[in-house]
């Protein structure tokens, strides 16, 4: 297994012990279900990267046919029990990778890859977008969200103050993981869903510390 895999691993398990994996859906993403998927009555739903499960549990309470994927086992385990908690069924489970996804050429209406591409470098977020495009039928609903080079954060790497340049996450911790130095500008997300149709690229920022830690996410919504 390789060590980024390891990682996530640990870092999912950790995230359910301490209790701070995230169990409510984002603001964007509930828009994206009610705004498109459930307007233009799609109906099969893939989210790439689902983690804790927040969203696959949104589109199974909305009756959606969904598929969550995962490269960590201990994320499809805390989603599986959450799901049988309440209750919700229609929902496969599958550890995957991005790059390469294990289905079928058109076969989801939609796909949602959530704060997620920049864990990967630039080649494989290439290459997870292409296979986007790939299991997506024709005119199927695209979200992705990605960092903002406007979070501290990234100001901190720059400054040398900030997370490694690769994720090889240690046991508890959970406040500054080291991921990727991926922080994609306007014009870099232009050029990185130039194949897709109807392209709308929102920004999104908050802050932590009483105002001194800003959070920033580009939030994209497209169309095969």
């Amino acid at each position: 297994m390789a060590r980024d895999t390891d990682s996530w691993e640990q870092y999912h398990i950790d995230l359910e012990h301490n209790g701070n994996a995230l169990l409510w859906p984002d603001e964007f993403v509930i828009r994206f279900l009610y705004g498109l998927v459930l307007r233009r009555k799609q109906r099969r739903i893939l989210e790439v990267g689902c983690g804790a499960g927040r969203h696959v549990v949104l589109f199974a309470r909305a009756g959606l046919e969904v598929v969550g994927t995962d490269i960590a086992n201990s994320a499809l385990d805390f989603t599986k029990r959450r799901l049988g908690q309440e209750g919700l069924s229609g929902v496969t489970l599958q550890q995957a990778s991005a790059t390469d996804l294990p289905f079928a050429d058109a076969s989801f209406d939609a796909l949602l890859a959530w704060r997620f591409l920049h864990v990967l470098d630039r080649e494989q977020a290439q290459g997870a977008l292409a296979e986007a495009a790939r299991v997506l039928s024709p005119g199927g609903s695209l979200l992705v969200g990605t960092r903002s080079p406007r979070s501290t954060n990234h100001e901190l790497i720059r400054e040398g103050r900030g997370a490694d340049a690769d994720f090889d996450y240690k046991s508890g911790q959970l406040s500054e993981r080291a991921l990727r130095e991926i922080y994609y500008t306007r014009s870099e997300l232009d050029t990185l869903f130039c194949a897709f149709k109807n392209v709308e690229i929102e920004h999104m920022e908050w802050t932590r510390q009483n105002g001194t830690f800003t959070v920033a996410y580009w939030s994209i919504t497209a169309t095969k």
